[in-house]
C-alpha cells in the first residue's frame, strides 16, 4: 500500500508484515509509523482485511506491506518513486497507488516536454517494477475529467500500471471519476450511487441511503480525526484496492503469471464493458469471481 500508512494495531490488519513496512521521508526509507491519516489504512482493509474482526478484503489471505509516502512521509515525487521501487524491491505482486495527483497543462508549461516529463521520471519506474514482477495499480482520480485532455495523471497510463475508475452500484461511471481511453483499463465499485452528485447531508431526504452508499473499510485508530477503527469513504482511491486485492488472488492462483497476464486476466474477467477499451470503464467492472475462474 503506497499510501499514508497502515495501523498495525487494526484487529483486521494483523497480516501486515510491520517489518517489511516502511516511511519514505525525503528520500530516505524509515521503519514503519503507522498511519495518523486513515487513509491508508481504509485502502489497506479494502485490498486485505483479515475478517478477524469484522472487515474481509478481497484478498484476506494476502500479507500487507505500507510503504508510507504521505502520512509521515512528505509525498514528494522522489519520495512516491522511491516507494514504488520499494513495493518492487521486496517482491510484492501487486501495489496499490490511490494517491491524488493531477496537472493540468498550464500548471507546468513551462516544461518544454509538457506531459512527457513526469512521464519519462516514472516510466523507467514503472517498467522497473514490471521486470521485477510488482503489478501496480493507480486510481483514475476524482476530479470529474476526461484525462485525454492534455492532463497529466499520475500513474494511470505508464506502462505497467493498471488504471482504474470508479462506479456506482448501477454499473456506470460516477459523477467525481476521472475517465481516459489510453488511461483507465478497468472499473471497479468506489461508492456514490448513480451518475450525478447528489446531497450526501445525513439528515436531508436524500435518494440514497447514506453512508450505506459508500464503501466501508478499516479507519487508523492512530488518525487524528475520523471515525475508527472503520469508516465510509468514496473515491477512486476505494476502487483501486480493490483490484490491488483481486491481483493477488490472481497471483496466488499462478505465482508464475507476470504483471501483464495478471492485468488481461482482470480485463478478460471484467463485464458490462465492450472489451475495446471503453473510454469511462476500459475492458469493464471487475469481477473477481470471472477473474479467478480463468486462473483455476
Amino acid at each position: 500500500m503506497i499510501d499514508t500508512g497502515v495501523d498495525e494495531t487494526h484487529p483486521d490488519l494483523s497480516n501486515l508484515d510491520v517489518e517489511g513496512s516502511v516511511a519514505v521521508v525525503d528520500g530516505e526509507i524509515a521503519p514503519h509509523q503507522g498511519d495518523p491519516n486513515g487513509h491508508g489504512t481504509h485502502v489497506a482493509g479494502t485490498a486485505a482485511a483479515t475478517g478477524d474482526e469484522l472487515m474481509t478484503g478481497t484478498a484476506p489471505d494476502a500479507t500487507l506491506v505500507s510503504v508510507d509516502v504521505l502520512g509521515h512521509g512528505t509525498g514528494t515525487m522522489g519520495d512516491i518513486m522511491l516507494g514504488m521501487e520499494y513495493a518492487a524491491d521486496v517482491g510484492t505482486d501487486a501495489a496499490n497507488i490511490s494517491l491524488g495527483f493531477m496537472m493540468a497543462p498550464q500548471e507546468f508549461a513551462e516544461f518544454e516536454d509538457n506531459v512527457g516529463v513526469y512521464r519519462q521520471l516514472f516510466e523507467p519506474v514503472a517498467n522497473y517494477g514490471r521486470r521485477e514482477g510488482t503489478l501496480y495499480v493507480g486510481s483514475a482520480g476524482n476530479d470529474e475529467t476526461d484525462l485525454q485532455g492534455g492532463w497529466l495523471r499520475l500513474w494511470n497510463g505508464l506502462s505497467g500500471v493498471i488504471g482504474v475508475s470508479a462506479t456506482g452500484p448501477n454499473d456506470k461511471l460516477t459523477f467525481y471519476s476521472n475517465w481516459g481511453r489510453n488511461d483507465v483499463d478497468v472499473g471497479a465499485p468506489g461508492g456514490g450511487y448513480e451518475t450525478e452528485e447528489k446531497t450526501v447531508d445525513p439528515e436531508a431526504d436524500v435518494e440514497w441511503p447514506y453512508p450505506l452508499n459508500l464503501v466501508f473499510s478499516t479507519y487508523s485508530t492512530q488518525a487524528e480525526e475520523g471515525p475508527a477503527p472503520y469508516n465510509w469513504l468514496a473515491g477512486t482511491s476505494m476502487a483501486a484496492p480493490q483490484v490491488t486485492g483481486l491481483a493477488a488472488l490472481a497471483r496466488e492462483l499462478d505465482e508464475g503469471a507476470n504483471p501483464q497476464q495478471v492485468l488481461q486476466a482482470v480485463r478478460k474477467g471484467a463485464e458490462v464493458g465492450d472489451n475495446r477499451g471503453d473510454p469511462e470503464l476500459g475492458a469493464g467492472r471487475v469481477n473477481a469471481l470471472n477473474t479467478v475462474e480463468r486462473l483455476e
